[in-house]
């Protein structure tokens, strides 16, 4: 009977005792693997005999009260190599989507708070990126009555819940996500769907394709290529102010002297676009150049992307505008990783980031330097499919703004920070140094305007979690939401505004609502400063909430905005002013105050 046993048998028995558990447990997929090493092995036959006759639980693999033969049995019918663990985020692709994603019906009663409203629910991913490994993808949401659960699909495949937010491992953030595994899906485009589902209130469908007015509402597919059998175009050029269009062939040897040259050169090898090619910046100063329909370019479904030579550092290229407005016209292009110059004169003939409607540009670990924020130039004009991360923009007037605004640090602005119509997704955002209301500019500044002509359609589905702008100069007005705008669907969240530092003793008002908004969220927020619900002219709201938010570091003065709090000079009124207990609804506002 012993020959049957696995090698190393009868060398466990004997110096079982030399084993001891030392704190390791094995894993859910593998119980018998008592080591925690990926084996079920004489090691872990060793660990159960040093725990034989005990009544466990280490090496009791049945759960009987003991350890004894039946634990034995059950580890030898597992001998080997653990099974892969599961992993319960992985999105199973399917063959695609059989037509659009019907709308459903609002979860809850009718007449119950929130009920007729969408949560807030934005894709935390920047779209038509090329993957060849696993990959999360997250979605941030919130809604007045709490948010049940988020369900995503991949190419039709089966639906998977996800029902809390935790960080997401790859941007960092507090996400409900999940991920895809490009070595299970085909070469090429997919999509993926996801429903998000209140307590109570209207799922919101987060599918279709990408536009200016899936951008405006959010409610779009999330669209990505996978790569893993590396089977898509990927090619690669070099750009150098030495270079030559007539001589050169684009290598790192021979470069080309304009990116509109090795952008038309990668197009002309692929034979239909330049998707998924990359252009690489030698040394020196460049200038994206003048479009030339010669040299016009095609991007479809993938970033054409433009970096520093790999060998050269990040400091020693410098990008300085463009020769003309529309500088190389792309429907799909990345800055990443470079040095960017607005020219001194900021003048709009020399747009860096011009878009038209339909194309995109994402600026990612960049650092974007302006002539002073006096001067009257702008980083881009049109388009609203725009996304800037991990970046750095300072010294300029107006910062270039995009739809995702994530991880971004905004120095020395002369105007607003940050506009609520084309900001949708804001993550992490520092203000330092904003100019002040009535200062040099004449700007009426803000933090975080929101702004619309009359008759707009409403910024809607608007998430701003962790803008942090304090002390210095940064004294215009906070978050303004001035009329004729309207709103919907808007979240702030855990941000930490104060603008009661000014060197011309000018405070203006730290949160401000003017128009009408729907659904509102603000929780975990320190707002220092004076804060209105201006009902005097058209704010009202359908279904807003306060949680956990503050007028001070301390957080000992609750957030309660006049004239829900009545002033120093008016009499408290029991019928419409807080009466400092919560949860609390004010009976003029429609708001509700809480904490958690």
């Amino acid at each position: 009977m012993r020959s049957a046993y696995a090698p190393g048998f009868i060398l466990a028995i004997s110096v079982a005792s030399q084993f001891t558990l030392s704190g390791v447990s094995a894993s859910a997929d593998c119980p018998a693997d008592l080591s925690g090493d990926g084996l079920v092995d004489g090691q872990d036959i060793g660990l159960l005999f040093a725990n034989w006759g005990s009544r466990g639980p280490e090496g009791d693999l049945d759960q009987d009260g003991s350890v004894g033969g039946s634990d034995l049995g059950a580890l030898m019918s597992a001998w080997g190599e653990c099974p892969a663990e599961s992993n319960d985020t992985l999105l199973i692709p399917g063959t695609g989507f059989q037509g659009e994603t019907v709308e459903l019906s609002p979860v809850g009663l009718p007449g119950e708070t929130g009920y007729e409203n969408k949560p807030m629910a934005r894709w935390d991913v920047v779209p038509y990126q090329t993957v060849d490994q696993e990959f999360q993808v997250g979605i941030v949401a919130y809604h007045f009555g709490r948010i049940d659960r988020v369900e995503f699909s991949l190419d039709g495949g089966p639906w998977l819940p996800v029902n809390e937010m935790k960080q997401n491992p790859r941007t960092g953030q507090d996400e409900y996500w999940v991920t895809i595994d490009p070595s299970t899906m085909a070469d090429g485009n997919h999509e993926i769907r996801a429903i998000v589902w209140p307590n109570v209130g209207t799922p919101r469908i987060m599918a279709g394709q990408i536009d200016d007015e899936a951008i405006r509402t959010g409610e779009h597919s999330l669209f990505l290529s996978s790569n893993h059998g590396r089977t898509l175009g990927s090619l690669d050029r070099w750009v150098s102010k030495d270079g030559s269009d007539q001589t050169g062939d684009g290598s790192r040897e021979k470069p080309y002297a304009s990116m509109m040259k090795a952008a038309r050169s990668i197009q002309d090898e692929q034979g239909k676009n330049a998707d998924g090619g990359t252009i690489y910046l030698l040394p020196g100063s460049h200038s994206i150049g003048t479009y030339s329909w010669g040299l016009h370019t095609y991007v479809d479904d993938r970033w054409l992307t433009i970096t520093h030579d790999p060998q050269t550092p990040m400091e020693k290229v410098l990008v300085t505008g463009v020769e003309s407005l529309s500088g190389l016209r792309a429907k799909l292009l990345r800055f990443h990783r470079l040095n960017i110059q607005m020219p001194d004169d900021g003048s709009i003939s020399q747009y860096i980031f011009s878009s038209a409607s339909g194309q995109s540009k994402w600026v990612s670990e960049c650092n974007l330097n302006g002539p002073g924020r006096l001067a009257d130039g702008d980083w881009g004009s049109g388009g609203v499919a725009n996304y800037v991360t991990d970046t750095t923009i300072e010294n300029c007037k107006r910062p270039f703004m995009g739809a995702i605004y994530r991880n971004i640090d905004l120095r020395h602005i002369g105007v607003d920070a940050m506009r609520g119509q084309i900001c949708k997704l804001v993550l992490d955002v520092t203000v330092e140094d904003l100019n002040g209301c009535g200062s040099q500019s004449g700007a009426h500044n803000d933090v975080l305007q929101f702004h619309a002509e009359v008759g707009a359609p409403p910024i809607s589905n608007g998430i701003y979690r962790g803008i942090i702008s304090i002390g210095g100069s940064c004294s215009g007005q906070g978050i303004f939401f001035g009329t004729p705008a309207t709103g919907e669907d808007l979240a702030f969240v855990d941000c930490i505004i104060s603008n009661q530092e000014d060197d011309e003793g000018y405070v203006a008002r730290v949160m401000q609502f003017g128009g009408p908004v729907s659904h509102l969220v603000i929780e975990g927020c320190t707002l220092v400063g004076p804060a209105n619900w201006r009902s005097d002219q058209d704010f009202v709201t359908e279904a807003a909430r306060i949680t956990d938010s503050w007028f001070d570091y301390a957080n000992t003065e609750f957030l309660i905005p006049y004239p829900d709090k009545h002033a120093s000079f008016e009499p408290y009124d029991p019928e419409i002013h807080w009466d400092g207990s919560f949860p609390w609804k004010s009976p003029v506002q429609n708001v509700h105050y809480e904490l958690n």
